[in-house]
């Protein structure tokens, strides 16, 4: 079994971070990632500094025309901070979303066993836009069930 979490988001190559996770895996054994789904187009890291609305729409396009073969994960510069400023995420480096997660991993040759965004664990304090979006995604529809908080995926490769 081969199990990472909250270290997607911190890596400078996730495709080969990825790539040597699925290699190290004996086939028929378990892969189990966990990290926060920054790459989801309704979400972004705490150090994003583009604009949301860009991310939006770029990310539904992708969503309906998936690219297999990569990732695509937004690198995110990282924030100038001292250890007084620092903040939960702030040396994120990039965005993992967990639908670009499934499909590339399905390409690499891991089955899925569990795919989880965790709705569930949205705050609280969501606004109006985020509540409707998770209304969508508790409700199994696509692409919003990708949207949620975290990323979790639960996998095995090929045998």
């Amino acid at each position: 079994m081969v199990v990472s979490t909250f270290v997607l988001e911190h890596v400078k190559d996730p495709g080969a971070f990825i790539r040597e996770i699925v290699r190290v895996c004996r086939p028929g054994g378990k892969i189990l990632l966990l990290a926060p789904n920054y790459g989801a187009p309704n979400r972004s890291s705490p150090n994003f500094k583009g604009s949301r609305i860009r991310k939006l729409i770029l990310g539904l396009v992708r969503d309906f025309n998936p690219d297999r073969e990569n990732l695509n994960w937004n690198k995110v510069v990282l924030p100038e901070v001292s250890m007084e400023s620092f903040q939960t995420d702030m040396d994120t480096t990039v965005e993992p979303y967990l639908h670009s997660l499934v499909r590339h991993l399905k390409f690499l040759g891991v089955t899925p066993l569990e795919i989880n965004s965790y709705w569930r664990m949205e705050l609280p304090s969501a606004g109006r836009f985020q509540k409707i979006l998770r209304f969508l995604g508790q409700g199994n529809l696509y692409p919003f069930n990708y949207w949620g908080p975290h990323l979790f995926f639960a996998g095995e490769k090929e045998k």
